[in-house]
């Protein structure tokens, strides 16, 4: 939890606070606050590199300086279902 309010300050400190309540909006924090599956996934995201999108618009992240086999994963593009069959090949 300390390094999710560290990196949240550091981005405030780079981007200024309308920024990044504007970039918050844009990523969809503010709509994902009840759903507690979305929301722990977007703090996640804070960091991370985005590699990619696909045709369905799924997001791929990496973040390479967490624990190896968590480094890498998906954000559903379906919000409302979280399914691997998602992922095209």
């Amino acid at each position: 939890m300390t390094t999710v309010v560290k990196s949240i300050v550091q981005e405030i400190k780079e981007k200024g606070l309308g920024n990044f309540l504007r970039q918050a909006r844009e990523e969809g924090y503010l709509k994902c606050l009840h759903d507690g599956n979305l929301l722990q996934t977007k703090i996640h995201n804070i960091g991370a590199k985005l590699v990619g999108v696909d045709k369905v618009r799924n997001k791929y992240y990496e973040k390479l300086d967490t624990q190896y086999g968590r480094h890498r994963w998906v954000e559903y593009a379906e919000k409302g279902c979280y399914n691997a069959s998602q992922v095209p090949p």
